[in-house]
């Protein structure tokens, strides 16, 4: 560990969840200083802080394995499972919004799963960013699902079951870019059941080479809910940054 690393705490501070990421500002003797997202620096004992890997940055050149995530550059490839966790002072639509637009612009078949109110929102998003969204949609290379059309209701959501309906979804023909926004669904159906769903995407995902990035936007305030969410993704989407979990 040393100045410039990023880590995540591994307790809890009053308003910083464990799982939070930083940046290590500062080495003492005793406790180790980190500056947050949002521009908060707290200090720790080096034993409640975890290193992390550095975020993923592709190469300059174009490179058809690699996804340009709209990030500060950053590359994964495809069959990628992300979540999105963003911080208090980000505007998540943005962000998403650049996610979209790099996949629009590379060819993918972006797909939203979304309440109305979200897609509205980040169509207005793409539209001011340059995106031609009317085009893109009348040549289907931006579909938008109702959060209901692909997410099953309470009563019939299993793990299981969603994780077939992903496989039908996955399985086009076409590199396929999805981006889901949750809330809702974790407001109506099992935890557990949900998670199941998350960890058996990842799989799923990687057969198909398709990109997903899960938006958590609106729940991260919730401890049991973020950890959940970084337990079941190996990539994190947080302030304008890639980490590998």
């Amino acid at each position: 560990m040393r100045v410039g690393s990023h880590v995540r705490t591994a307790t809890d501070l009053p308003g910083i969840p464990a799982g939070t990421e930083g940046v290590v500002t500062e080495l003492g003797r005793v406790f180790v200083a980190v500056r947050f997202a949002d521009g908060r620096t707290r200090y720790y004992a080096p034993r409640q802080l975890v290193p992390v890997r550095e975020p993923v940055v592709g190469p300059s050149s174009d490179e058809p394995s690699l996804a340009d995530l709209g990030i500060r550059g950053c590359r994964l490839p495809y069959g990628s499972h992300l979540c999105f966790l963003p911080t208090a002072r980000e505007d998540p639509v943005f962000t998403l919004a650049r996610y979209l637009g790099s996949g629009l612009a590379a060819g993918d078949l972006c797909t939203v799963i979304a309440s109305p109110p979200w897609q509205r929102l980040l169509c207005r998003a793409l539209q001011e960013s340059g995106c031609d969204v009317e085009r893109a949609r009348t040549r289907r290379d931006l579909d938008l699902l109702d959060t209901w059309e692909y997410y099953y209701h309470a009563s019939e959501f299993t793990g299981e079951r969603q994780i077939e309906r992903l496989q039908q979804l996955v399985g086009r023909g076409r590199r396929l870019r999805l981006m889901g926004h949750v809330p809702p669904i974790l407001d109506s159906v099992d935890l557990d059941q949900w998670w199941e769903y998350e960890r058996g995407a990842t799989p799923v995902l990687a057969d198909a080479s398709a990109l997903a990035l899960c938006s958590y936007a609106g729940r991260n305030d919730r401890s049991a809910v973020r950890k959940g969410a970084l337990a079941t993704h190996r990539y994190v989407v947080s302030g304008g940054e890639l980490t590998i979990l």
